[in-house]
């Protein structure tokens, strides 16, 4: 469904900014191990909005316990598949036939 470009967007609100957030973590901590990460836009902090109100500041915080979380679990897996090209590369390495045909003289 597109967009109807003579309404207007709704203004960014703090809460609409947290959701906006929120999803995109929410994203992250339902891949499974294995899959390929989702697209998520760039995000830039509205500069409009002024101070985080005072009640949403619990939400905030779990936001970013959640961010910090997916982000080691990504830096894990990002780990863990660096281990598994260096391993790969080198038993390519020790078993790539470079081409080059040999040949020995027997009758010599």
């Amino acid at each position: 469904m597109t967009a109807d470009p003579s309404v207007a967007p709704a203004p960014p609100t703090w809460e609409s900014a947290l959701q906006r957030l929120e999803d995109d973590v929410s994203r992250l901590e339902a891949l499974e191990p294995g899959a390929a990460a989702p697209e998520v836009e760039e995000w830039e902090p509205p500069t409009d909005l002024g101070p985080l109100p005072h009640d949403l500041a619990p939400r905030a915080r779990d936001l970013l316990s959640r961010q910090l979380f997916a982000v080691g679990r990504l830096t894990a897996a990002l780990s863990g598949n660096r281990q598994q090209a260096r391993v790969a590369d080198s038993v390519r390495a020790a078993t790539v036939v470079t081409g080059r045909a040999a040949y020995v003289d027997v009758r010599a």
